[in-house]
C-alpha cells in the first residue's frame, strides 16, 4: 500500500488502462521508462484500493479515463467516465449495494474478525488555532469512550452499553457524571460497532436506494437508512469502489432535527478492512466544512478492558486531620 500523497497521485497518473469484450476492464501500473509495475487489477475497485486512492486522487484517475484507448469508448458507448460508473448501479437493489459496500471494505468475515479499535489523531476546528487531540476506544456491544485534550485537559465522553457518562474539566467538573438521554444520543448511534449497514435487518435498520446524487461534483450513489429508534442516515457510495464518500445524518431529539454530514477519504487498510482517515464535516446550513479530524493511525484488535467504558467512581476527598482537605 503506498502512504505518501504525492506518490499516490504519481502512480494514478501512471496507470493505464485497457479493456477486452469478456473480461472487462484491466489495470496495469507502469514507470516512467515503460517497465511494468507491480500489480494487474481486475476491476476499477481494486484498482482504487490498490493505488490507496482518496478523493484528490479520485477526481485524477476520472480525468485519466478520458485518455484511454478507443476500444474502451466502443466498449462503454459513450467516452464519459461518469456516465461508465453510472451504468451498474442503476439496476442494483439497495440489499446489493450493502453487499458491494461491505465488500469493498474488506467482506463480512474480515470486518467481523475485528474485536476492538483504537483510533488516535487531531481534530481542526474552524475559528480555533488550537492543536486538539482525540482518541477513540471502540468495541462490541455498544461500547464507545471518546476522549479530546487541549492544553493538558481532558475530557471524555463514554457510553457503556446502557448509559452514557462524561468528564468535562472545560466546564469545571473533575468528577464523572452520569449524561442526559438527549446528550447521550449521538454517543448511542455512533456505538454501533460495525455499523448500521452490517446486520442492518436484524437491528432492526432500514434501508432504501434512492438513485444517485451529487457529492461535491462527483456521482454518488445514495441509501438511506432508517435506525430502529427513528434517527436517519444518508450514505453516498463512490459508483467505482463502493466505499462511503459522504454521510448525513439526522437525529430526531424532543421534536426537533439535528442534522449534521461528514465527508470521508484517504481510505487506509487495517487488518484487512478500509477504514477512513479523513473526515470533514459539518452542518448542511453551511457548505464549508467546519471540522476535520485527521487519524494518524487506527489499531484493530488492541487489549481494551471493559471497565474502560464504565463509570468510574468520584474521587474521594482527601482527609486531614479528620476533616476534608478545605474545610474550616
Amino acid at each position: 500500500m503506498i502512504a505518501d500523497g504525492n506518490i499516490m497521485a504519481k502512480q494514478a497518473k501512471a496507470c493505464q488502462y485497457s479493456y477486452t469484450k469478456w473480461k472487462g476492464p484491466t489495470a496495469r501500473s507502469e514507470s516512467k521508462d515503460g517497465a511494468p509495475g507491480s500489480f494487474c487489477c481486475s476491476d476499477w475497485s481494486e484498482c482504487c484500493s490498490k493505488l490507496n486512492c482518496g478523493r484528490e486522487e479520485k477526481q485524477m484517475r476520472r480525468k485519466t479515463l478520458w485518455r484511454v484507448n478507443s476500444f474502451l469508448a466502443f466498449w462503454i458507448g459513450v467516452g464519459a467516465a461518469g456516465q461508465w460508473a453510472s451504468q451498474p448501479a442503476a439496476a442494483q437493489t439497495a440489499e446489493e449495494l450493502v453487499a458491494k459496500n461491505t465488500e469493498a471494505k474488506g467482506g463480512l468475515a474480515a470486518i467481523k474478525a475485528i474485536n476492538s479499535l483504537r483510533k488516535t489523531g487531531k481534530l481542526e476546528t474552524q475559528g480555533f488555532a488550537l492543536v486538539i487531540m482525540l482518541r477513540s476506544d471502540q468495541k462490541p456491544e455498544n461500547l464507545v469512550r471518546q476522549a479530546i485534550s487541549i492544553e493538558g485537559m481532558t475530557q471524555v465522553e463514554a457510553y457503556d452499553g446502557t448509559e452514557g457518562w462524561q468528564i468535562n474539566p472545560f466546564q469545571g467538573r473533575r468528577d464523572p457524571e452520569r449524561m442526559a438521554d438527549d446528550d447521550t444520543r449521538s454517543l448511542v448511534d455512533s456505538s454501533d460497532f460495525y455499523g448500521p449497514l452490517v446486520d442492518y435487518e436484524k437491528k432492526g435498520n432500514k434501508i432504501e436506494y434512492l438513485g444517485h446524487a451529487t457529492v461535491d461534483g462527483d456521482d454518488a450513489l445514495r441509501l438511506k437508512v432508517t435506525l430502529k429508534n427513528g434517527d436517519l442516515f444518508n450514505y453516498f457510495l463512490d459508483p467505482d469502489t463502493y466505499l462511503e464518500i459522504r454521510v448525513e445524518q439526522q437525529v430526531f431529539i424532543r421534536g426537533s432535527v439535528h442534522e449534521s454530514y461528514s465527508n470521508l477519504g484517504s481510505y487506509k487498510k487495517v487488518n484487512g478492512v478500509y477504514f477512513p482517515f479523513s473526515i470533514e464535516g459539518g452542518s448542511p446550513r453551511n457548505p464549508q466544512p467546519s471540522q476535520k479530524i485527521t487519524f494518524t493511525t487506527i489499531e484493530a484488535n488492541v487489549e481494551i478492558p471493559d471497565s474502560e467504558f464504565k463509570m468510574p467512581a468520584p474521587a474521594k476527598t482527601p482527609v486531614v486531620a479528620g476533616k476534608p482537605a478545605g474545610a474550616a
